[in-house]
């Protein structure tokens, strides 16, 4: 098989898994396919620019269309790597055992698709994020639990603990924002 054959079998195999993926996602993140990093990777930044272009787009601010091409895709990517290697000293210190980073991260990836979903319509409802990120969660405690083989209760308390952290942050972005416009 040719190089090129071969990138094709590859493209439309990865393109039928996502398309299985969002018709059935909890079914599909219990067994997620072996992706080289590089794919995981590609297909998490092709989804982020999709996502924080169409927002930007909606928001019909052309600041918002060059953040969400430009500078959205790295922040999440930056996240996304920084989730999945907290999530990965998790295992080691706590759970005492080590797993695949990859596979991890491939689970936190394809588990961020509800959040990039309804950041589309953040600039118009800002909370809606964070319905993104409770299907997210949802995502990442079955992918945790079936894949990882890590307790249920361990799992939830482990993302319910992380949903608190960013919704604090959050929280504490939009009254430092809030105070900074009545001066």
């Amino acid at each position: 098989m040719s190089f090129f054959n071969n990138l094709q079998y590859k493209t439309k195999k990865s393109v039928v898994f996502l398309i299985w993926f969002f018709k059935n996602p909890i079914e599909h993140i219990k067994k997620l396919p072996r992706w080289s990093l590089r794919n995981i990777l590609l297909v998490h930044f092709i989804f982020s620019v999709v996502s924080g272009t169409l927002a930007g787009i909606i928001s019909l601010k052309v600041w918002n269309i060059l953040f969400g091409i430009l500078a959205f895709p790295f922040i999440s990517m930056t996240l996304t790597l920084v989730l999945s290697t907290f999530i990965y000293y998790y295992f080691q210190v706590f759970e005492k055992r080590t797993v695949d980073y990859v596979q991890l991260l491939s689970l936190v990836v394809f588990a961020n698709f509800p959040f990039f979903i309804f950041q589309i319509a953040s600039n118009y409802i800002p909370f809606i994020s964070f319905i993104g990120l409770l299907f997210t969660g949802m995502l990442l405690i079955v992918g945790l639990t079936e894949s990882f083989k890590m307790t249920k209760r361990r799992s939830v308390r482990l993302v319910a603990t992380l949903w608190f952290l960013i919704f604090l942050v959050w929280l504490t972005n939009k009254l430092s924002v809030a105070r900074m416009d009545t001066f």
